[in-house]
């Protein structure tokens, strides 16, 4: 389906849109009249839509069943659906995943080249967390996995932080698990996790390595 015009509904706080009350409710009928429109949908229970969609002369109507303003994100939703497609629509939402991704995430977690984060509170794209943990293979206990994100290792240092953590020991679980944040956290510095928009690609083993070499070769470098 293209769009090709959208009309603006023009209406204001103070009533002053050019279609607000009696004047603008023929406005806008006048409006979709001379675009000789041939079917409307109208997704509210608005009589004052309904009426100016006849005055427009527009023949086949289809909105929410009129008069129900509480419940228009699900049960006239629903009615309004089931009206147009003539079946049955479930309002319970199923979600579908295949046993393809959720085995490939399993892989993930029980790779050991690839670091995890385990984060005290969850992340999105507005809010942080703090690090709980590092770690490099998921330990398969209730509730271990939650709040647990890939680690792309990008860090943002202040100064004296950085001077006092190139100044501290090794300890024995960054040494066991080849991970330097965990020097940090060893030593009561937190470190602040934000989610990433996008993955980049590390190159860490020798598959990581034919991955690249073959993007290189696709692009003729």
């Amino acid at each position: 389906m293209i769009i090709k015009e959208i009309l603006i509904l023009d209406r204001a706080k103070n009533n002053s849109g050019v279609h607000d009350g009696l004047s603008g409710f023929f406005n806008l009928s006048k409006d979709l009249k001379s675009k000789k429109f041939n079917k409307v949908f109208i997704f509210s229970s608005s009589l004052r839509y309904l009426l100016i969609s006849k005055i427009a002369g527009i023949k086949n109507i289809s909105q929410y069943p009129l008069f129900r303003k509480k419940d228009n994100i699900v049960t006239s939703a629903k009615i309004f659906t089931e009206n147009e497609l003539g079946d049955i629509v479930s309002t319970q939402p199923e979600l579908i995943i295949s046993d393809y991704k959720v085995n490939k995430v399993k892989q993930k977690f029980n790779d050991k080249n690839i670091v995890k984060v385990k984060t005290y509170k969850k992340i999105n794209r507005e809010t942080f967390s703090v690090a709980k943990n590092f770690f490099r293979i998921s330990k398969k206990n209730k509730n271990k996995n939650e709040n647990c994100y890939q680690h792309i290792g990008i860090y943002i240092y202040k100064f004296e932080i950085l001077k006092l953590f190139v100044s501290l020991k090794q300890t024995l679980r960054e040494k066991k698990l080849k991970l330097e944040q965990l020097r940090a956290l060893d030593n009561q510095i937190p470190i602040n996790v934000v989610l990433a928009e996008t993955k980049p690609m590390g190159i860490d083993t020798k598959s990581d390595f034919v991955k690249f070499k073959k993007i290189l070769e696709r692009n003729n470098f």
